[in-house]
């Protein structure tokens, strides 16, 4: 099958295929999702890793480490990496008013119009798993029948289900499974072994991970974290990471033992990162408002026949999750394309090329990476309302306009803007142009954002 490439839109000549038949045969897809993943804390990254399994997968994976999420928010996260199409088009970002449309079909649903069994396993925002999953487990909705406040329990509860409904699949159709595991999300847990091992001196500081009130305080004023502090935040996430990767490892495990795993497509990847006060100019603990990249940047790997291990550097987007899953299968992709596209030969290694990548905070506040850099417009400045845990928190400050190079500046540190820089006229070109299209937001929610574009 050839796969042709218009701008970010991925187009197949197959002829349609029938909904329900399968025209020939497809390898088994394992989409592993966690959530409030900082990149930082895993594989080569991590000072001291917690996750053994997950680096024993990225060592037979092609790992993609500079993945531009859509935004730091599960909601809005989630239906993109799905469908390859960005917020604009999901109409989901979060707000009350503004849900996913439904326009656009996510991964599941393509599958099961070839003929693929689908399974959907979630332990927060279920909404995405009542669509085109045959078999389906929800841990996080409140009115769901095996609801648990506990994330612990509630991914443990997840992968036995997962691994049960597997054990009970069609063995004549191919498989499409998709598990998301809430932690390493707050509320955190000190978890052990991993807590003693990472922070084996007593802390007698004054940093509570485990209390929001102590984390809200902490962000209204503004205060950082000193060593002693930033060792015992890193023991409380770091736990947590350690917990998850146990859970991945027994799933990985079963899938080993129902003869699963070695021709399988498997693809493991975060929704968000989490920002755990690493900032001293803004000491923020989750994601939700942040525009940087503790959050912005997650890590996704994908283990399939033809590629060979490898990390590589390229700045792609989540909205081409979804487009190189179906390229790699070699399934015929009908109906609406997508916004992303497909990452095959970058994954091969015979290609080299690189496209700008989008996110956004709201409709009001949008960035794009290209070439290295990153382009930031915030006409709003600051962001009320952040506190994860209380209705009336702190105000999120970020700044109205940055340019930041990231070769040289991963941590964000310097802003570039008005050094007479040539990047910066090409970068603000090209995401006031991706904001101009009709579909991007309505009302008065994106007037600042399109004004500042306009020169208004």
């Amino acid at each position: 099958m050839v796969w042709l490439f218009v701008g970010c839109t991925a187009i197949s000549d197959s002829a349609p295929v029938e909904p329900g038949v399968q025209s020939e045969v497809y390898p088994d897809i394992f989409l592993i999702t966690t959530d409030a993943t900082n990149s930082a804390y895993l594989g080569s990254e991590a000072a001291q890793s917690t996750t053994p399994n997950l680096d024993q997968l990225f060592g037979e994976s092609v790992v993609l480490p500079k993945v531009l999420t859509v935004r730091g928010i599960t909601v809005t996260s989630m239906p993109s990496f799905l469908s390859g199409f960005y917020p604009m088009t999901t109409k989901s970002r979060g707000d009350v008013n503004d849900v996913w449309s439904q326009s656009v079909p996510l991964i599941q649903e393509r599958l099961q119009e070839v003929g693929y069994q689908t399974y959907g396993f979630s332990s927060n925002f279920c909404t995405y798993i009542d669509f085109g999953m045959e078999e389906q487990l929800c841990t996080a909705d409140p009115g769901a029948a095996y609801y648990t406040e506990d994330q612990i329990a509630g991914d443990s509860m997840l992968v036995d289900g997962l691994l049960e409904a597997l054990d009970r699949r069609d063995p004549d159709k191919p498989v499409f499974a998709w598990i998301h595991l809430i932690l390493p999300h707050d509320q955190y847990d000190k978890l052990e072994p991993w807590y003693s091992i990472l922070h084996p001196q007593p802390y007698n500081g004054r940093l509570k991970p485990s209390v929001p009130r102590n984390l809200d305080q902490r962000m209204l004023q503004k205060i950082p974290l000193d060593p002693g502090d930033r060792a015992e935040m890193d023991a409380w996430y770091t736990s947590g990471l350690g917990q998850t990767d146990a859970h991945i490892g027994r799933l990985l495990s079963g899938l080993k033992e129902q003869g699963l795993y070695d021709d399988a497509i498997i693809v493991y990847g975060a929704d968000h990162g989490e920002e755990l006060a690493l900032r001293d100019d803004q000491p923020y603990f989750s994601h939700g408002c942040s525009v940087y990249n503790e959050v912005m940047r997650v890590t996704w790997t994908i283990r399939a026949g033809g590629l060979t291990p490898a990390r590589l550097e390229s700045w792609v987007s989540t909205t081409d999750i979804t487009p190189t899953i179906v390229d790699l299968a070699g399934i015929p992709w009908t109906g609406q394309e997508a916004e992303g596209r497909s990452l095959k030969d970058l994954l091969r290694q015979e290609s080299t090329e690189t496209v700008p990548v989008y996110a956004e905070r709201t409709p009001s506040t949008a960035m794009v990476i290209h070439k290295g850099n990153k382009y930031l417009l915030n006409p709003s400045g600051g962001f009320p309302g952040c506190s994860p845990y209380q209705e009336n928190g702190d105000t999120y400050d970020a700044p109205t306009t940055a340019l930041w190079d990231l070769t040289v500046d991963p941590g964000e540190k310097q802003n570039l803007v008005g050094q007479g820089l040539e990047e910066e006229a090409e970068l603000r070109q090209l995401l006031c142009t991706w904001i101009s299209v009709p579909n991007w937001a309505g009302g008065v929610q994106s007037t600042g954002l399109k004004d500042a574009c306009s020169g208004g």
